[in-house]
């Protein structure tokens, strides 16, 4: 049985990314920190959950015990704006930890890894410029993981994740904030929506990381890139509540209610796609399979 270790099991896209796992017949470990399992009851039994104490001691010992051929790196801390006392805590997780599960995993044999980078590391398109400090984090990770991908025989790889979104999602996104307000009919105050976006169904982005796997065990010389999870043509925010209100009626919106974000992303990079994948779940049907659910 192949062997797979993930971080970030308890999100949104690393619980989805794990069922595909299993499914797909691997023996499945996730590094997690101590208490954070236990919002994984549908796995329960199914994952082997390793404690990670922010030691590389605990990662290496995780490493061990899964002997993964695949490991996947989803954790991250994302605030979009960050406090001073916040800041040892997302050191740790956007930096340390891709650092210590990087090393432990090519000294125990790991062949692929996949990290997970952020849209947020390139604002408005360019090759470099974080929206935050979690996105400038992302970006040294990215970086300090080039030195794997060249010296090493592990196959590296970081996928560049936009808006990805599904049937029940719990975080407070724009989607969730638009069909709370239809149902209350209560006034949602947005932006001017003119900023740009793309959007990944929740299928279509757990491929993606299928897809990213395989090719990096096809063909080594892939070690070392950094592809687009992303939709094949950005859409406003206004087309997408558009796109929204078709599928499910009528939201009572107030454009300009609030200003845009500081260090908005008016324009996402669009960076090469994933070898051999492409989103297949176009806006309108992903809408309709949400509010399906």
């Amino acid at each position: 049985m192949r062997r797979a270790l993930i971080t970030g099991v308890t999100g949104f896209l690393g619980r989805a990314l794990a069922r595909r796992l299993l499914g797909d017949g691997y023996e499945l470990h996730a590094l997690a920190r101590p208490g954070r399992s236990g919002s994984l009851e549908d796995l329960a039994g199914r994952v082997r959950v390793h404690d990670y104490d922010g030691r590389y001691g605990a990662v290496e010992t995780a490493l061990e015990e899964a002997k993964p051929e695949l490991v996947l790196h989803l954790a991250a801390l994302a605030p979009i704006a960050h406090e001073p006392g916040q800041i040892d805590e997302l050191l740790d997780a956007d930096f340390a930890l891709g650092c210590r599960l990087a090393e432990a995993s090519w000294r125990r044999g790991t062949r692929v890894f996949i990290n997970t980078g952020s849209f947020w590391q390139r604002r408005g398109g360019r090759a470099y410029d974080p929206v935050n400090l979690y996105a400038a984090l992302k970006q040294a990770c990215e970086d300090a993981l080039c030195f794997y991908a060249r010296a090493t025989d592990m196959r590296v790889a970081t996928l560049t994740v936009y808006d990805v979104y599904g049937p029940s999602d719990p975080r407070a996104k724009l989607l969730s904030q638009l069909e709370q307000a239809r149902r209350q009919g209560r006034r949602l105050d947005l932006s001017p929506g003119r900023q740009k976006l793309h959007m990944v169904y929740i299928d279509d982005a757990v491929e993606a990381f299928i897809k990213a796997a395989r090719a990096l065990e096809s063909k080594p010389a892939l070690s070392g890139s950094t592809w687009a999870v992303r939709g094949l043509k950005p859409i406003s925010v206004r087309s997408l509540v558009a796109s929204y209100e078709k599928v499910a009626g009528p939201v009572p919106v107030r454009w300009g209610g609030r200003p845009y974000r500081a260090r908005e992303v008016m324009r996402p990079w669009n960076g090469p796609l994933v070898p051999g994948w492409k989103p297949t779940v176009g806006l309108p049907e992903g809408l309709r399979r949400c509010l399906g659910s």
